[in-house]
């Protein structure tokens, strides 16, 4: 999957600790975890350095090659953390988040750390979870996810009323201190970024369609705030 020629360019070659490191990326003291890392941003760099839809393709391909080993990870430049689940078969590792509006944080672990699981999300198997600055967390199922562009890509609402509107803001004050801290607000939450892509997509092709979307968008406004 890798391929002989991005090996050699970016190989794996230990861990420069003494006796753990190597010229040859095909060495047996290269370890699983390199070659994972590695496919991974083979694959995010292939997807002109779009981290999620990177991440996706990868992590399928050794799905759909038969690999049951633990695939959890958690990678971040800095400013953004994507965590991915996938226990290993036939055991069950885990990892939690823990997304807190009024501290301005996220949180991701294996374990949550005290005895009653709290705030503390289970990110399920086949699930990449992204957190971006005081965001609300993404939580997308890479076994149904279609390749977009989440990170760039306008949501609905600001491309309908601007990234910096009133209308934008609200929404964002609705899924950051109601929904996230319900089961059924996540996932709406979830399906609502799934699904931005295609349906700006089609506002951008069709103003009449666009002009509907507009019309739930302000019910749901309505509701809530005025």
């Amino acid at each position: 999957m890798i391929g002989d020629e991005y090996l050699n360019e970016n190989g794996p070659y230990g861990s420069d600790v003494p006796g753990c490191t190597t010229p040859d990326p095909y060495d047996s003291i290269v370890i699983s975890s390199e070659l994972y890392f590695l496919h991974i941003l083979k694959n995010i760099e292939e997807n002109n350095w779009d981290p999620v839809n990177g991440i996706v393709k990868a992590v399928k391909e050794l799905i759909n090659d038969g690999e049951t080993g633990g695939m959890i990870f958690l990678l971040s430049d800095g400013d953004t953390i994507w965590a991915f689940c996938r226990g290993s078969v036939p055991s069950y590792h885990t990892l939690y988040y823990d997304y807190n509006p009024a501290e301005g944080y996220s949180a991701v672990a294996s374990q949550y750390p005290s005895n009653s699981q709290g705030n503390w999300q289970l990110i399920n198997n086949n699930e990449l979870a992204v957190f971006t600055n005081n965001d609300a967390p993404i939580v997308i199922d890479v076994t149904t996810f279609t390749s977009t562009t989440i990170s760039s890509q306008p949501c609905t609402a600001e491309k309908i009323y601007g990234e910096d509107s009133k209308e934008a803001e609200l929404l964002k004050y609705l899924r950051d201190n109601v929904l996230i801290h319900t089961p059924e607000g996540q996932e709406i939450i979830k399906l609502y970024y799934e699904w931005s892509p295609t349906i700006v997509k089609a506002m951008e092709e069709d103003g009449t369609f666009k002009e509907k979307v507009k019309e739930i968008i302000d019910g749901v406004l309505g509701l809530f705030f005025y």
